[in-house]
């Protein structure tokens, strides 16, 4: 290979978004998988009839000092779709229970619920998916202040929707 090419290539591989460079999970007896992208940190992983994983997302902005950006993959069993159902309706109880709930009219999708509560005084944006894999009912819950920088933003909800996919498979 040519000298220009292997620098290319070399600055091509620079250049690769960070959300392709991954770190792969798997929960519940290895049945529900996911990656998210290098720059997490898992913060907390618990094991059991509940499992949990919940990592923080950084904010190189300070935007979100008095907050904890974050994502959470939780999953408990759910035999059948009643149980499932239950799930999620106990899900959105929580929610609706937070200070300052407000429902946002763009979650309108199924097994979807996004909304507005505050968190130490922020707002924050809650972006909750629900998926029934194996057996077990899986929450995906991104959490991130209203109000960040635009590219980060981006960034943080790139990573919660890549989760989102790998759990929809």
């Amino acid at each position: 290979m040519p000298r220009s090419a292997k620098l290319a290539a070399v600055v091509a591989l620079m250049l690769v978004s960070p959300l392709t460079l991954a770190h792969d999970w798997s929960m519940v007896d290895n049945q529900v998988h996911f990656s998210t992208p290098d720059d997490w940190t898992l913060i907390l992983q618990s094991h059991g009839e509940e499992e949990m994983m919940a990592f923080q997302i950084p904010d190189p902005s300070g935007a979100s000092q008095k907050t904890l950006p974050r994502i959470t993959v939780q999953a408990e069993a759910a035999p059948n779709r009643a149980a499932f159902q239950n799930f999620i309706a106990s899900a959105h109880e929580h929610a609706q229970a937070l200070p300052g709930f407000k429902r946002s009219a763009s979650g309108k999708q199924r097994h979807l619920l996004v909304y507005q509560a505050t968190e130490n005084g922020v707002e924050q944006i809650y972006r909750e998916r629900y998926y029934l894999r194996a057996g077990h009912a899986v929450q995906l819950t991104c959490i991130r202040p209203l109000k960040s920088p635009d590219k980060w933003a981006s960034h943080f909800d790139a990573g919660c929707d890549q989760v989102a996919a790998a759990l929809a498979r």
